[in-house]
């Protein structure tokens, strides 16, 4: 059977300005930024370390995952992606 995926709906350009201009007064601002500006999936960025970031490049290597057995770091990409 053929799996429907809800639509997703992306900001405008204004609605992104917006948000960024609001970011700085947040706590998880940093956070919401990144993921707007480089559009990471939060299970990616949340996974990031220092080292992976170079010369102003994001290297993804590893994504977070919540599991029943708890907290799982694995690569982000799957055979099928």
């Amino acid at each position: 059977p053929t799996v429907e995926r809800a639509k997703v709906a992306s900001l405008s350009v204004e609605q992104a300005q917006t948000l960024l201009r609001a970011l700085p007064d947040e706590p998880l601002g940093a956070l919401w930024a990144l993921l707007l500006t480089a559009a990471l999936r939060p299970s990616e960025a949340l996974a990031l370390r220092w080292c992976d970031i170079e010369g102003g490049m994001i290297n993804v290597r590893r994504a977070v995952s919540w599991t029943s057995k708890g907290v799982l770091i694995q690569s982000p990409k799957t055979k099928q992606g």
